[in-house]
């Protein structure tokens, strides 16, 4: 009994991560923020909701009225996304190094069906413009001790291999724009 209670649970939660419940904020590309979001009107989290926007879409959407007009909208479809596409990249003058990106994402809509037997194709529902900060930190990785042991300054002394810096680049983004395909 107990076995088939664990496998149970097992089922569950493999059930929630297949369908995206598992209540994870992702701000580091546009599917995410868009996930992110789409998960937040779903669950009435506002204060989360809020930090997948900015500019014109927080404007739009950022209340409580606002949200609870997109919930409106979203509760009878299943969604997906369709292209997304990189329109913008700026530069520092200085390193050359990506510092903000635009993309264009489209998000594909149907209604919400019992069989899949009947397979209603999505259809374009809404375009969205993401907006994402880039910035750039030097990681310094810990010492790879590489079995190089000796007997200097104590015997097993072992000397750790020098282990280069790398850069390693962050993106947060956030939607910005909420076109409405009426």
């Amino acid at each position: 009994m107990v076995n088939k209670l664990k496998n149970l649970g097992w089922l569950f939660v493999l059930a929630l991560v297949s369908v995206g419940a598992t209540g994870c904020r992702d701000f580091t590309s546009p599917q995410g923020v868009v996930r992110t979001a789409v998960s937040a009107v779903r669950s009435e989290k506002l204060k989360t909701f809020r930090k997948t926007l900015k500019g014109e879409a927080l404007d739009q959407y950022g209340s409580l009225a606002g949200m609870g007009s997109l919930q409106k909208e979203l509760a009878p479809l299943d969604l997906k996304f369709g292209t997304v596409e990189m329109v913008r990249e700026d530069r520092d003058a200085s390193s050359q190094l990506p510092v903000a990106r635009v993309f264009a994402l489209e998000v594909l809509a149907r209604e919400k069906q019992e069989s899949r037997k009947s397979a209603v194709p999505y259809e374009l529902f809404k375009k969205l413009q993401v907006e994402c900060s880039v910035s750039h930190v030097w990681v310094r990785p810990g010492p790879d001790f590489d079995g190089n042991c000796g007997t200097f300054p104590r015997p097993g002394f072992c000397q750790p291999a020098p282990q280069p810096s790398y850069r390693e680049e962050r993106q947060v983004c956030a939607i910005s724009r909420v076109e409405n395909l009426d």
